[in-house]
């Protein structure tokens, strides 16, 4: 199970110490730090395209899907996951029909000279920030991957912090020192969430991330063995195969986790009543969610609402 989901002031206090305890941007007179931030819907297929991005960003879907071409590469971004772009990049985006994205994005300078930012990302080879010499990408981070993608399911933290990060920069003036902080926390975040995925899931094959990603987006209908195993098109033994090499656990026990997982997320920044999130995660009755919920927590549902309530 995760960890719940830390308040803002345990981030913002957590932050304050890592960057003490590192040798921070100001001895250096250089650091990471965000410098723009926001949501944006898509409308139904609609296709848009930069053609020079400088920042290492940080996307995500709060809901919806599509597909990203980043420098050539293609991804698809589905409610739940995320990616961190490399350094300089081309991105194309090409909403879903049937489901648009609606896209939470974080533009982070991995090392940027102190005093006088100018809070913008640098779009297109002919605005002057693309050429601006004090923001530098630091090739090593996260091991000089080109690119890192994740799934908020083994990273709750990270999708709390993304999301407070965006609010706070949409809706409060930019003071640089808390821009800094908050890129430090979200650097860190990630790399947990590299290494949180690596560890549970090592080496995940093709076939087990399309029936993961097929219970995630069924979890409010049944699923039995031979429903998750279609969502690859493999052998019901295959797909017990596939879950107890790479999570540990059954099919049936991972969707199980995968159900209560998702009621906590809800029970904690909702306000849906007990037996509407027992719905929407897919158990027959609230009875048989609540007696779930208790084995596989310790605590009732309204328990940990009221323990882990997100205000």
């Amino acid at each position: 199970m995760p960890d719940a989901l830390p308040s803002v002031e345990q981030h913002v206090a957590s932050g304050a110490v890592m960057m003490t305890s590192r040798a921070d941007a100001q001895s250096r007179q250089s650091g990471p730090i965000v410098i723009h931030a926001n949501w944006y819907e898509f409308r139904a297929g609609e296709v848009f395209e930069n053609e020079l991005v400088v920042s290492r960003t940080l996307l995500w879907s709060v809901r919806g899907r599509g597909t990203l071409i980043i420098d050539g590469t293609e991804l698809t971004l589905d409610a739940g996951s995320f990616v961190l772009t490399p350094w300089r990049h081309r991105i194309r985006y090409v909403a879903d029909q049937a489901a648009p994205l609606m896209v939470g994005s974080i533009h982070l300078v991995p090392d940027l000279v102190m005093g006088d930012v100018d809070f913008r990302a640098a779009h297109g080879v002919t605005d002057p920030l693309a050429a601006d010499p004090r923001r530098r990408d630091v090739p090593d981070l996260f091991g000089g991957a080109r690119f890192v993608a994740g799934a908020f399911m083994h990273a709750r933290r990270l999708e709390a912090l993304a999301s407070y990060v965006v609010w706070r920069f949409v809706e409060t003036p930019h003071v640089e020192h808390e821009m800094r902080t908050l890129a430090a926390l979200l650097i860190d975040e990630i790399a947990a969430a590299v290494g949180a995925r690596s560890a549970a899931e090592a080496q995940p094959s093709e076939d087990l991330r399309l029936m993961q990603q097929g219970v995630q987006a069924g979890l409010t209908g049944r699923l039995h063995l031979a429903d998750v195993a279609a969502f690859a098109g493999v052998s019901a033994s295959t797909a017990e195969r596939l879950f107890t090499r790479h999570t540990g656990v059954s099919v049936a026990r991972w969707v199980v986790r995968a159900r209560v997982e998702r009621a906590q997320y809800l029970l904690q920044s909702t306000n849906l009543p007990i037996g509407a999130i027992a719905r929407a995660t897919g158990f027959k009755d609230q009875y048989h969610f609540s007696r779930t919920f208790r084995r596989s927590t310790g605590s009732s549902p309204t328990e940990y609402r009221t323990r882990y309530r997100v205000l």
